[in-house]
């Protein structure tokens, strides 16, 4: 799992789907606490010295329509901290839910991409 100081953890790659990369990214990383690795107008790549994961974004032309391709859930010893950390960076909070003995935030990205952070 791809970890950041806070205990949140994530494991996958994506592709942005919006018309700004830049601050999908920029987001992205201070999020994970990964690395830009790489970055072109068209191409970021965020690492990690500790993790062989890592999180490709990929500008693409069309904008966000629906739901996402792929969702991403962060976990968190401290939901509501972590939400508001993210909150920070340039997300957006839009609801909290409880169901199948969990609780989770649905925010988006600076880009609109769907994601939770899910209470460990």
């Amino acid at each position: 799992m791809i970890r950041n100081r806070l205990g949140c953890s994530r494991r996958s790659a994506s592709s942005s789907t919006g018309r700004r990369a830049d601050s999908h990214v920029v987001t992205s990383s201070a999020a994970t606490g990964r690395q830009i690795a790489e970055s072109t107008p068209d191409v970021a790549i965020l690492t990690s010295a500790t993790d062989p994961v890592r999180l490709l974004f990929l500008k693409v032309p069309e904008g966000k329509t629906g739901k996402n391709r792929m969702h991403l859930d962060f976990q968190a010893v401290d939901r509501a901290a972590e939400v508001a950390r993210v909150c920070g960076l340039g997300a957006t909070e839009h609801a909290t839910h409880q169901d199948y003995g969990l609780t989770w935030t649905v925010m988006t990205d600076p880009e609109g991409s769907e994601f939770c952070i899910v209470q460990a």
